[in-house]
């Protein structure tokens, strides 16, 4: 018998997506493994880009909070931007 997959690709992008890409919040929705999330990735393309799209995301809204925060003269964002630059 071959492997039976317990959800369905299109739960698991979805899971992805709510959870911003993070794999262990995927898994809870999921109610699930973080492991299971990982196989899925590693098996289907979808899932993975899924994952790499929340992620970028993410990032985005991060940056434009920090951008924010460094035009309106916060010392702490005007530090950490050039530090890091």
């Amino acid at each position: 018998m071959g492997n039976v997959e317990r959800y369905k690709v299109d739960e698991v992008v979805q899971a992805a997506k709510a959870a911003h890409g993070m794999v262990s919040k995927a898994a809870d929705i999921l109610r699930c493994t973080p492991m299971t999330v990982h196989n899925y990735i590693r098996r289907h393309p979808t899932v993975a880009a899924a994952v790499e799209e929340a992620r970028e995301r993410m990032l985005d809204v991060a940056e434009l909070t920090l951008f924010d925060n460094v035009k309106a003269g916060e010392a702490w964002a005007v530090c950490f931007f050039l530090k890091t630059q």
